[in-house]
């Protein structure tokens, strides 16, 4: 295979999208990895192969998370997404750890989504955010 050629992360919930991206991405020779959701793309990324190329792709699924949510009103999603970008940039190597930081952030993010918490002045958002501020401190370190 070409050099030139990246390694793609996919991430897409919609299976008809995701076929199609990966048979296209195929049919132009590129590397490839499909993902369903957040959680899949991080458990693609910690996989032990070019660590610091998966660190670049989780930095920028996590820089696309925070910017989207924002952008469509879930302000609780980009105050976790936030600590996150912070953390996975300052990586040079990731370890288990980092990645169990990354996987917690993301299921904060999914509690979020499935409870459908748009503001932070809601209930649940106050036990998302003590959650948060146990985790970020170790993020942020």
């Amino acid at each position: 295979m070409d050099d030139r050629f990246i390694n793609i992360l996919v991430v897409e919930d919609n299976d008809i999208n995701r076929k199609l991206l990966g048979s296209m991405l195929k049919t132009f020779g590129h590397r490839f990895t499909l993902a369903n959701d957040g959680m899949e793309a991080v458990a693609a990324v910690a996989a032990p192969a070019d660590r610091h190329l998966h660190l670049s792709q989780a930095y920028r699924i996590c820089h696309d998370i925070k910017g989207q949510a924002a952008t469509f009103g879930w302000d609780l999603v980009s105050l976790i997404a936030r600590p996150l970008c912070l953390y996975i940039e300052r990586l040079e190597n990731a370890s288990e750890g980092d990645f169990t930081v990354m996987r917690k952030h993301l299921a904060l993010m999914q509690v979020v989504v499935e409870q459908q918490v748009k503001g932070t002045a809601e209930p649940l958002a106050s036990k998302i955010t003590a959650k948060l501020e146990e985790i970020a401190p170790t993020a942020l370190v």
